[in-house]
């Protein structure tokens, strides 16, 4: 079968045909991403705009799942740069010093310079803010600990001298669980809750360690990325995610909020075993009778582009649209 072509080569708008013909039309560095599974009764391919880079969208959708496999492959390579990932350790230290010699004492390898907290053997550089007492710190912690932090350590962090602010972007799973150990290490001696202040979401130590020691990579998700319930109906969002160079997700449809946070994090659990320069939605959840998911990848709106949870990668929308 032909390819007509409806748009200046090398954006072609394709419709109804199949992987290999469209694949034959593309030229490097264009990246397609075979749907995995069903058959595939309809395949549409179109150009958008995105981050300022151009991108070619498709959709499967599957037959008689009610499912839809969404995937981007981008075409070019000016992507967002990884943004600097910010916690907030705040601490009952007399002084500066004192951390720095206990941290030190500690043998785990960390050390604490006047700019930076260095790891001795993997040579990773954090740079660090040493900032005294914070009167409305506390109140902070009680909103983004989501009431996970007890009573007992949120009077401790309400009496904080100093809070250390750790700052870094990180290019990977393997970077992003280095620094989840330099925020552990800093609880070890005296931290008493760690605070994302680039996602808005607080851990106690116990959840930290927790998270710290557990294997794998879905614990990302939990750690570094909130849910949100928002003031629309049937709305849901998380924030996050683009500390781990990837798109945040908003749902739009009528589940009960634990559908929801079930429906959230597998897919950005699926999200984030991803390549940032191959992305690829492909989930199998349950929807509504009736319905069938939706999705599409768009700029975030949420929040403007100098806030700190401002996500440069983007936001996906999830929606349930009629069959």
């Amino acid at each position: 079968m032909g390819c007509k072509r409806f748009l200046a080569h090398p954006f072609t708008l394709f419709s109804q045909f199949p992987l290999s013909t469209i694949r034959g039309v593309l030229k490097k560095p264009a990246l397609l991403i075979d749907p995995v599974g069903a058959d595939v009764d309809s395949q549409i391919m179109y150009k958008t705009y995105l981050w300022d880079v151009e991108y070619i969208h498709h959709y499967f959708t599957l037959f008689g799942s009610g499912y839809v496999i969404y995937s981007i492959v981008p075409y070019m390579t000016h992507l967002p740069e990884p943004i600097d990932i910010v916690l907030a350790i705040p601490g009952q230290w007399p002084d500066f010093d004192t951390l720095q010699v206990a941290l030190a004492e500690a043998k785990n390898d960390f050390i604490l310079t006047d700019a930076e907290m260095l790891h001795m053997v993997n040579d990773q550089a954090y740079a660090i803010s040493w900032e005294t007492h914070e009167p409305a710190l506390a109140a902070t912690f009680e909103t983004t600990g989501k009431g996970l932090i007890r009573p007992d350590i949120m009077a401790r962090i309400e009496a904080h001298t100093f809070t250390l602010y750790l700052a870094r972007a990180c290019d990977d799973a393997e970077e992003l669980q280095q620094m989840m150990e330099a925020a552990a290490a800093i609880l070890e001696q005296g931290g008493l809750a760690v605070k994302l202040e680039t996602a808005g979401l607080a851990h106690p130590p116990a959840t930290w360690f927790k998270l710290t020691r557990r294997k794998g990579t879905d614990k990302l998700v939990e750690a570094f990325v909130q849910l949100v319930r928002a003031s629309q109906p049937n709305t849901f969002y998380s924030c996050g995610m683009h500390q781990l160079s990837l798109p945040d997700l908003c749902v739009e449809a009528p589940l009960e909020a634990e559908q929801a946070v079930m429906v959230m994090q597998r897919v950005l659990i699926a999200v984030q075993e991803q390549s940032p320069q191959k992305l690829q939605l492909n989930f199998d959840i349950p929807c509504p009778s009736g319905q069938k998911w939706a999705a599409t990848l768009a700029k975030d709106a949420f929040f403007e582009a100098d806030d700190l949870f401002h996500n440069p990668w983007g936001r996906y929308l999830l929606q349930t649209v009629a069959k």
